[in-house]
């Protein structure tokens, strides 16, 4: 799931949640997510929320924490790639 300005703090949890196995996961993609939630949550500042069935607390520290220790795995994990995975092949056969 993308989190766009119209999601709400249950969707950001939600991806939070889901995505927090994403080193025993060795999950590279789930990391990704969990450092988009994390941002997220450290962006809207929610310190608390509720609503009809539920109530959540974030500790701001403890999230970002949480968010440069998966940036810290994401960055020394070997799938990880910075660039768009294309690769180009270039043929100088024909270069004058």
């Amino acid at each position: 799931m993308a989190i766009t300005s119209s999601s709400t703090l249950t969707q950001i949890e939600a991806q939070y949640l889901d995505n927090a196995s994403y080193a025993e996961d060795d999950s590279v993609a789930a990391g990704k997510l969990f450092i988009e939630a994390c941002r997220a949550i450290l962006l809207k500042k929610a310190k608390t929320s509720s609503g009809e069935s539920f109530s959540m607390a974030f500790d701001l520290a403890a999230i970002r924490a949480e968010l440069e220790s998966a940036r810290d795995w994401l960055n020394s994990h070997p799938d990880h790639t910075g660039g768009t995975g294309v690769t180009t092949f270039v043929d100088s056969r024909s270069f004058r």
